[in-house]
């Protein structure tokens, strides 16, 4: 859900200039200290005023949304990745 600190690993990340998006969210350029972290917030494909009001409606029905999230970088492209982001807490 929104807030959830994701954590990617792999290889070919560069200290600087790895941009990580998904279909909802651009989170720009990310840094990695080693080459093989990254670390990104989720801040959710809609606003979270919006995610608040609606809350007890997606809890009672378990609402759900599978994400897709990849990183460019000068080294190139990796392949997409998909996880699930929980509309409820």
């Amino acid at each position: 859900g929104v807030g959830t600190v994701v954590k990617l690993y792999g290889e070919g990340f560069l200290e600087k200039g790895n941009h990580v998006v998904t279909a909802f969210e651009d989170f720009g350029e990310v840094s990695s200290n080693d080459g093989e972290m990254l670390e990104i917030t989720i801040k959710g494909p809609f606003p979270e005023e919006f995610l608040k009001k609606n809350a007890e409606f997606y809890k009672k029905e378990k609402f759900t949304m599978n994400y897709q999230i990849a990183v460019m970088n000068d080294s190139g492209n990796s392949n997409f990745v998909s996880f699930t982001f929980l509309f409820y807490e």
